[in-house]
């Protein structure tokens, strides 16, 4: 288990049942670099969203298009504070959370695509 790996702390926890519990962190070794030819790196941000190794830009083209508008600010439901705007806050999140989340996703098919046009694979 511990063989070619470096311990560099190790933290005995008590949980409160009694069990104990041994938490050990390790330093495994770098693989090597692979020599990848013909692959396509992107970088997620938040001004471009995606931009490949190779200087493309996938942007957010049409961002927000196509939705519906975005709910009042939410400094007012924060600053009342009650339950009801915690709760439509939360819900708020979700749906701008999931909202990027698939616009990533969209961007990301979309960069996967022009590099299967120019023949090269995606990687992470």
């Amino acid at each position: 288990m511990l063989k070619d790996r470096t311990p560099t702390s190790v933290v005995l926890v008590k949980r409160r049942d009694g069990a104990l519990f041994l938490h050990v962190q390790l330093i495994d070794p770098a693989p090597p670099p692979i020599d990848a030819q013909d692959v396509i790196g992107v970088d997620l941000g938040i001004a471009n969203l995606a931009v490949t190794d190779d200087g493309g830009d996938v942007l957010g083209r049409g961002r927000r298009s196509g939705q519906a508008p975005l709910p009042p600010p939410p400094q007012a439901l924060q600053k009342a504070g009650t339950k009801s705007a915690r709760r439509r806050l939360q819900k708020i999140r979700m749906k701008e959370s999931g909202f990027k989340k698939n616009e990533n996703h969209l961007n990301l098919e979309a960069a996967d695509r022009e590099g299967q046009r120019h023949e090269r694979r995606h990687r992470p």
